[in-house]
């Protein structure tokens, strides 16, 4: 009987391990209540002007100075995504302009803070090829670098100017540690942006943490995006799993020694 006891621990103690394992912890990093500065190292890509970013009721906006310019920030606080990571963020995809196009809005990687150009997957009204015949689409448009670029086209249900979408990016494990999956999803029912797809980043490996941060491209002439709750997915340490076996293996020989 005392043996069944300790068994039933051992599996308890196992299954809250594996549970812990499977599920991220989920870190909101910045709200956008206040001015977090410290905590990002801003970057520029194509020869791009600097942009700058304010901070109103929760939400963090690029401020442009005339003609469309692109850039961001890599959040520096400590957290980077490693395999089975992940990160998010509410965008609001500015109003059409009289082009019948958007604002770039969405979140960026990059392995190193220096990099001036990473890669940037930024939701957009656009067209999915640059011709004029092609029709202009909502899309998930993805930049590597300043070389090859990825469009897919997305649903947008009930589009309005400053509609939210949640945009999430995770990281594959394993065989897929290279694997960025995108997602974008409403966060009002029946109203923003639904689609998925994944990209993988050349020459990624387990070694390589991924610094991430807003992106945009914006311009003065239409209303700016903006982006809230930047949200971190870490994955528990193996550390911390080890050390929760070893505490349940020290339970179970204090007591059979206290039997």
């Amino acid at each position: 009987m005392e043996r069944l006891s300790y068994l039933r621990l051992l599996v308890l103690v196992v299954s809250v391990g594996c549970g812990g394992a499977a599920q991220a912890s989920v870190v909101l990093l910045d709200d956008y209540s206040s001015s977090n500065s410290g905590n990002y190292v801003s970057y520029v890509w194509g020869g791009s002007p600097a942009m700058t970013f304010s901070v109103t009721n929760g939400t963090l906006a690029p401020i442009v100075h005339g003609s469309w310019i692109g850039s961001g920030f890599y959040w520096n606080g400590g957290a980077t995504m490693k395999p089975g990571e992940g990160v998010s963020a509410i965008i609001q995809a500015d109003a059409f302009n009289v082009q019948a196009r958007a604002s770039y809005i969405g979140l960026c990687l990059s392995t190193s803070t220096s990099s001036q150009n990473p890669f940037r997957f930024m939701a957009d009204y656009d067209k999915l090829v640059d011709s004029e015949t092609d029709p202009v689409v909502w899309q998930m448009y993805i930049a590597e670098n300043l070389w090859g670029e990825q469009r897919t086209a997305v649903t947008a249900s009930n589009m309005s100017p400053n509609t939210p979408s949640l945009l999430t990016l995770m990281r594959g494990t394993g065989t897929d540690q290279a694997t960025i999956t995108w997602t974008l999803s409403p966060q009002v029912a029946g109203y923003g942006l639904t689609g998925t797809g994944t990209v993988s980043i050349s020459g990624l490996t387990a070694s390589n943490s991924l610094y991430f941060g807003p992106a945009a491209t914006a311009s003065t002439t239409v209303p700016q995006p903006t982006w809230e709750n930047l949200t971190y997915y870490s994955v528990p340490e193996p550390a911390s799993l080890a050390l929760l076996f070893l505490g349940a293996g020290g339970l179970m020989l204090r007591r059979r020694r206290a039997g």
